[in-house]
């Protein structure tokens, strides 16, 4: 059975060192990992990145190999950099910490708790590089596909960017762009790890491979009938899309696919749409891909392009126009006591105490705003509210009532409790998850989905909460 891996930091290996040599290693810590901004600009974030922290933390401690390793390393005097006490203890720990989580799929927005964590202060800190590792790369992945989704429309789209992931295999990047809504993948290892339908043609050294373009079209198409996609940019695209007609033609083939790679694709897909509908072959379709992105695609559209599929890659799977989410994890109660972090710069202030949010639903099931509150609030899981529920834009002060009757649901779950892994949660399939994904953003008003200038969607905090904030506040600028 393999073991966990060490994913943190080293500076958390240290810090539990010195909470257990002062005996502070099992004080009871909430803390909370959550987004201050939405990526992109944009009006929502896609929870990502649940299924690889419960699988991790679902393997057993840390080996012999590993804690042999950790005993060696020493500083420059000599001395070691670990007790065996220390190791020792860490090895044999059960893990005893219960996590709440959006389930993967849940819309998150600044502030919320994504996840929460509750346990030993030691086992607490140990999971939050991990944590914030997959929450920021999964959720900024799958929050970029969904906005290339979005600006595709009803257009298939299609993960390309494996060779210029920046992870090794790409399977978790991959993954994300699943739950973001891609409809498939080049990537043929996540393909079968994740039961994900697999895309693609030929590339241009195959067409090079031929004494004639022509002669390559027609090959492909005869051994591959079922998968009829040619690259018509080798050499002058035009030209390409006539060489595949007539490659179609001679085969007696009624229906094909070309790629365009290069070039003023708005103009190249109606030349190509007008060319196959003047042979007949007004089933056939075309891909188009070269560094597309949610904007590049939007433009196309508002062109008229006449594009079926779109191939995307580069600007997707590395996040190009912004490479890191940000996601932070903050102490938010220890040994009973709330705790709250004070910043210069308003929006690093967190929240104090622990919290979770309950979102609103108006008539229509639509989503209504979300509500932070306390974890000692008296509202149930979902239901309706028994009393008017006052909220307070963090950004601006301004108070929304939402009166009696209003629907609501708490979107965070329990996925490990005293160390136990929710089986379910954990083994959840992408396809599961894109699914929710998508029924969550259908209930996502239009203005806050829009790419530029999106409708703030509020996250404001309960009044009495907010209200306990700003003394806290207020008290600490009074001491410095």
């Amino acid at each position: 059975m393999k073991t966990k891996n060490f994913w943190c930091d080293f500076y958390h290996l240290t810090t539990a060192q010195t909470l257990f040599k002062e005996n502070m290693h099992e004080t009871p810590d909430t803390f909370e990992a959550f987004i201050r901004k939405n990526p992109f600009n944009g009006g929502y974030t896609i929870s990502a990145g649940l299924g690889p922290i419960l699988q991790w933390l679902n393997k057993p401690g840390y080996s012999d190999r590993q804690i042999a390793k950790l005993v060696k390393m020493k500083y420059a005097d000599g001395t070691p950099k670990f007790s065996s006490e220390f190791l020792g203890y860490i090895k044999n720990a059960p893990c005893m910490i219960s996590v709440k989580a959006l389930p993967e799929g849940e819309l998150a927005f600044p502030n919320e708790p994504t996840y929460q964590v509750i346990g030993p202060k030691w086992q607490v800190l140990m999971v939050e590089t991990a944590i914030l590792n997959a929450m920021n790369s999964s959720s900024l992945i799958a929050t970029k596909t969904s906005r290339v989704k979005y600006a595709a429309g009803d257009k298939v789209v299609s993960e390309f960017g494996l060779r210029r992931m920046q992870e090794l295999y790409g399977l978790n990047v991959t993954r994300s762009a699943i739950i973001g809504g891609a409809d498939f993948t080049s990537n043929v290892d996540a393909g079968l790890e994740f039961d994900v339908p697999l895309s693609g043609t030929h590339p241009h050294a195959y067409v090079m491979s031929f004494d004639s373009e022509y002669e390559a079209f027609y090959t492909w198409l005869k051994h591959n009938p079922n998968n009829p996609t040619l690259l018509v940019d080798t050499y002058d695209t035009i030209t390409g899309v006539k060489n595949a007609i007539k490659a179609a033609k001679a085969l007696g083939m009624k229906a094909i696919n070309i790629r365009l790679d290069s070039g003023d694709l708005a103009y190249l897909s109606k030349q190509a749409r007008k060319m196959f509908d003047d042979a007949g072959m007004h089933d056939s379709r075309i891909v188009a891909s070269n560094d597309l992105d949610e904007h590049v695609i939007q433009s196309l559209n508002a062109e008229g392009a006449q594009i079926d599929i779109y191939g995307v890659g580069t600007n997707m799977v590395t996040s190009a126009d912004q490479p890191a989410l940000g996601g932070v994890y903050k102490i938010k109660k220890s040994a009973g006591k709330d705790k709250i972090k004070f910043s210069e710069d308003p929006i690093k202030t967190t929240i104090p105490g622990a919290t979770e949010t309950i979102r609103m639903l108006d008539m229509d099931g639509k989503f209504n705003g979300d509500v932070i509150m306390s974890v000692n609030n008296i509202f149930e899981s979902s239901g309706v509210l028994k009393q008017p529920l006052y909220s307070i834009n963090p950004q601006n002060g301004k108070v929304k009532v939402f009166d009696v009757g209003q629907r609501f649901y708490k979107p965070a779950v329990y996925v490990v409790k005293n160390g136990t892994v929710d089986k379910k949660a954990m083994k959840r399939t992408v396809s599961e998850i894109s699914k929710s994904r998508k029924e969550n953003l259908d209930r996502l008003d239009e203005a806050h989905r829009q790419l530029r200038n999106p409708r703030e969607y509020v996250a404001g905090i309960e009044q009495s909460l907010y209200q306990y904030q700003q003394k806290l506040i207020e008290q600490n600028q009074k001491i410095f």
